[in-house]
């Protein structure tokens, strides 16, 4: 309990930012022991306000890894 007070509140986001980094990381490093090279697909964040603008990042998703898949690769989306 000590090392958890130890934190102040201002550095949890941070600590929680950097876990999620991680777990990605993880991840792709156990795709690449257990794939043939997968291919990592990065979409850049974006806030979404209503349909339109999500079926627009969706097909841009779906472009990006689909001419990965087409070659024959495995992908990793992060």
């Amino acid at each position: 309990m000590g090392t958890l007070e130890a934190w102040p509140l201002s550095d949890w986001q941070v600590r929680i930012d950097a876990l999620a980094t991680q777990a990605a990381k993880a991840h792709e490093l156990a795709a690449r022991e257990t794939e043939t090279s997968p291919v990592t697909v990065k979409m850049p964040p974006r806030v979404i306000h209503d349909r339109p603008e999500l079926d627009e990042y969706l097909e841009e998703l779906r472009t990006a890894i689909g001419s990965q898949l087409d070659a024959g690769d495995s992908v990793v989306i992060r």
